[in-house]
């Protein structure tokens, strides 16, 4: 395994772990901003664009980076003291997805959910249910600590919609390509601006048979280039590379995730070429994979 950061400069690791200025709550939602502490940040009502369509969204809250393996652990740890064993029958990680169609084998699939090395690492190869139970997970244990607290707040985690993660991932401008400004995948101090698989010219081979240009890419190749050009293990840590105009990572890249209608995921991930991990960015999805996690939005009641 690798360590994330090991080989950067310390000027570098500050510029990743910089903060921007994002938007402020309003008054009345200082108590719940509070509350969900610094893993969400506030994304004001405004306007999005979904393939050409303008859609106005409402505000709402959203995790700083996708939910990590330290975040789902708590919540399979809680289902197993609770024991709420049908619940926890659906959340499990299925693990040995890392096998089926990848060629990285037993490390990943023995150590990647439940390594504390990797515990800030996006989780992956869970459900939708899986993650639709992580946000009543959420959910409930917000409202039991609201009624506690008399503060008359009632919470709502779940799966974004796919204007809310187009909202959060353009921000202001609606033709906004990327999370950040500009069209291109490095930044002017020549560093990959997010987790993505990097295409050049000795991955591109010509069929004479079909008289297609093809890509081929080799799975351990790929890992190595990744370590070498992100300094990341096959995924990188949640919180990594650079926050966007509210505030948020990696909403490019690192891991495809999920939206509420079921069977898709937006973004695209470290195994996705630059095109494919544009904010419009969707593709279909078929259970859990290694290349897929989610993050969740939370509204007020």
């Amino acid at each position: 395994m690798k360590t994330l950061y090991t080989l950067l400069p310390l000027a570098i690791i500050g510029i990743l772990i910089s903060a921007t200025n994002p938007p402020k709550p309003p008054k009345e939602l200082k108590t719940v901003s509070k509350e969900l502490g610094e893993g969400f940040v506030y994304v004001p009502a405004g306007s999005t664009s979904i393939d050409g369509r303008t859609v106005p969204v409402i505000a709402f809250f959203m995790n700083r980076g996708e939910v990590t393996n330290a975040e789902y652990r708590a919540f399979l740890s809680y289902l197993k003291t609770n024991n709420e064993t049908e619940k926890l029958k659906i959340a499990m990680i299925d693990s040995a997805r890392w096998s089926y169609n990848q060629n990285y084998g037993n490390p990943y699939e023995k150590m990647y959910g439940w390594h504390p090395a990797y515990s800030n690492y996006p989780v992956v190869n869970i459900s939708y249910e899986a993650a639709q139970l992580y946000c009543e997970y959420l959910t409930k244990a917000y409202n039991e600590k609201a009624a506690k607290s008399h503060s008359g707040i009632t919470y709502n985690f779940r799966i974004p919609e796919r204007a809310e993660f187009l909202r959060a991932a353009k921000g202001d401008d609606p033709n906004r390509v990327y999370a950040w400004d500009g069209h291109y995948m490095r930044n002017g101090m020549g560093l990959i601006q997010c987790n993505h698989t990097q295409i050049g010219n000795e991955d591109v081979h010509y069929n004479s048979e079909t008289k297609q240009y093809e890509i081929i890419i080799d799975s351990k190749q790929s890992e190595t280039d990744q370590a070498q050009n992100y300094h990341a293990d096959i995924t990188a840590p949640s919180i990594s590379f650079w926050p966007n105009q509210f505030g948020i990572y990696n909403l490019n890249g690192n891991v495809s995730e999920m939206i509420s209608e079921k069977g898709k995921a937006v973004g695209g991930d470290w195994m996705s070429p630059g095109y494919d991990v544009r904010n419009e960015s969707i593709k279909t999805v078929e259970g859990p994979a290694p290349t897929t996690g989610f993050r969740v939005v939370m509204s007020v009641q």
